[in-house]
């Protein structure tokens, strides 16, 4: 038995930095409910490359989960073997919903792009070039979201900052209409020969615009009178509406410089010139120059591959060398225990209590421990060293009480006991941590369940499950009124209902929460043993775990919500007891 009454109060964890937070809460639920459903056109500009061309399409049809209602592709390379292999592709992969347009004579990017835009029709547009590969979801649905709510931004970034990104992100988070971002920040700097040999250009104060795949407004494109090719250079148009009156400013919604959506793909691939343009020059001339640019891209493509090979077998042979082994976390549960009796408690706890335990002993999962804190109960003191005090995966720790039990009133105010919890985090070794009751069951499969999420997923600092099981008396009309949970809780049919008459002679059903409603309970929430979050005691209205749940959520961002029902709910004060 380790006797912690004073000690745990010192107890900290190591912290990790993490970004800002990336909660769902109530007051963001209504504000994304109010987000409209708009119209978006997807435009690629191509100039020469259709192997890079059907990979950006493919990962983008992969990824993308939103409704596409046009897609526009103008090809600007002036090859009919290219315009050929287009037609193929259309035809043959994407079942002919993509318009492409073919320029009979060269136009560069810039009116290209102009090209593609007179014909969209929609509210916004996803811009996109040929050299890109998408290996993420929900970047449309963020954008959107963004620039429907904060007319200053002119483009949500789905790139990363690690993919070769010259303006830095800040690090400071906050949410626009619940979506998590960072400002970009303004950046100058040199581009070598950009004038001709040794005539350099320097770039003051880029804020971020370019043709990368991105969201955009297409009211936005109007307020240049002549469109990008009345400007041509990227820079230049991020000038232009860097200094407009509307004060526009770019952000990324990547939580870090790590993650993102989208990466490029094509570095040692670059598209014919934009500024090489036929216009103006004899067939002769215009034939040897679409001859010269088709050798251009053979040789590029070449190169690159070669490239490519050597860095596939390079990454090979290392990753071999440093494959790691999975690390299999060790999962510790926390379990506030007091046995006595108090207004509304659960009947036979003290089998109930046993009956507990056995089921985190039945677990498939072993690589674990049980945490049993006494919250000044002299029974579970004495039931613990009767029947476990020599099992090595249960601990026991004991913390006296200040007077107060769980529910008590004091001045009015319910109160609310999470110290005893912040006692069993303190002895903790898991690499990961989750909660039971006293009174309830763990399924077979609920710490097999965690651990999976952990390996998978070793990002996310903490997970809350959205399903569980309850008595069948949890979807009778009068308690889902009188609890208030109707909106909250997904309606169920004859199919989840799951008998366990043999065993608890109670019919039970799977709980499920509706849209992005969650609960704090702790039975629903893990988290890495490394967050800095201490269980606090509380009062009426904020009970102890929504206030761990928010601080948690607050602080370390990167979480994870699913869905497994593994846990029962045995007791609910005047619903059901067994």
């Amino acid at each position: 038995m380790i006797d912690v009454l004073n000690a745990f109060n010192n107890t900290t964890k190591k912290e990790v930095k993490e970004v800002k937070p990336v909660t769902v809460n109530k007051s963001q639920k209504k504000t994304q409910q109010v987000v409209k459903k708009s119209k978006v056109t997807f435009v690629m500009t191509a100039c020469g490359r259709p192997d890079l061309m059907e990979r950006t399409l493919d990962s983008f049809f992969k990824y993308n989960s939103y409704k596409i209602d046009r897609y526009i592709v103008t090809e600007d390379s002036m090859d009919l073997d290219v315009f050929n292999e287009c037609k193929r592709l259309n035809s043959q992969k994407y079942n002919n919903k993509i318009e492409f347009i073919f320029n009979e004579k060269k136009l560069g990017q810039a009116a290209s792009i102009d090209k593609a835009y007179s014909k969209v029709e929609t509210e916004y547009v996803f811009h996109c070039e040929e050299d890109w590969e998408f290996y993420c979801s929900g970047f449309v649905e963020k954008s959107l979201k963004v620039l429907q709510n904060d007319k200053k931004v002119l483009q949500a970034w789905i790139r990363p900052k690690s993919d070769k990104i010259l303006n830095r992100i800040d690090d400071n988070v906050y949410t626009i209409s619940g979506v998590p971002v960072r400002d970009v920040l303004p950046v100058s700097f040199k581009v070598s020969n950009a004038k001709g040999p040794g005539k350099h250009l320097t770039i003051n104060n880029y804020m971020g615009f370019s043709w990368n795949p991105g969201l955009k407004r297409m009211s936005d494109y109007k307020l240049l009178n002549k469109g990008y090719s009345g400007i041509v250079e990227e820079h230049m148009i991020d000038a232009f509406y860097r200094s407009h009156e509307n004060k526009f400013k770019v952000v990324s919604i990547s939580l870090n410089d790590k993650d993102g959506f989208v990466k490029h793909i094509g570095w040692n691939r670059r598209a014919d010139d934009p500024t090489a343009s036929s216009n103006g020059k004899s067939p002769e001339e215009s034939s040897k120059a679409i001859e010269e640019s088709k050798k251009k891209r053979e040789d590029d493509k070449k190169r690159a591959e070669e490239l490519q090979a050597i860095k596939n077998s390079e990454s090979v042979k290392k990753a071999e060398e440093n494959k790691p082994k999975i690390k299999m976390p060790t999962v510790s549960i926390v379990m506030q225990c007091y046995l006595g009796e108090y207004p509304g408690a659960r009947s036979n706890p003290i089998n109930k209590f046993h009956r507990a335990i056995n089921s985190f002993l039945s677990q498939h999962y072993t690589n674990s421990e049980l945490i049993i804190v006494s919250d000044g109960c002299e029974i579970t003191h004495s039931e613990y060293n009767k029947t476990y005090k020599d099992n090595p995966r249960i601990k026991y720790a004991y913390i006296s009480k200040d007077g107060i039990n769980m529910y008590d009133e004091v001045h009015g105010k319910k109160q609310y006991r999470g110290v005893p919890r912040r006692v069993g985090v303190s002895i903790s070794e898991g690499d990961i941590i989750t909660y039971m009751d006293s009174d309830d069951l763990l399924l077979p499969g609920f710490i097999a369940k965690i651990a999976s999420l952990y390996i998978k997923h070793p990002d996310r600092k903490w997970f809350i499950n959205r399903e569980w099981y309850d008595h069948i008396n949890a979807f009778h009309p009068n308690w889902v009124q009188a609890n208030g949970v109707g909106i909250s809780i997904e309606h169920h049919s004859k199919e989840d209902i799951i008998n366990l008459q043999s065993s608890l002679g109670v019919s039970i059903v799977k709980t499920k929460m509706k849209g992005d409603y969650t609960v704090s309970t702790p039975w629903l929430v893990s988290h890495h043993s490394d967050c800095n979050i201490k269980w606090e005691n509380s009062e009426y209205p904020i009970s102890e775990d929504v206030a761990f749940s928010r601080k948690l959520k607050d602080k370390y961002p990167m979480g994870m919500y699913y869905n497994d029902a593994t846990y029962l709910r045995c007791h609910y004060k005047g619903a059901w007891d067994f």
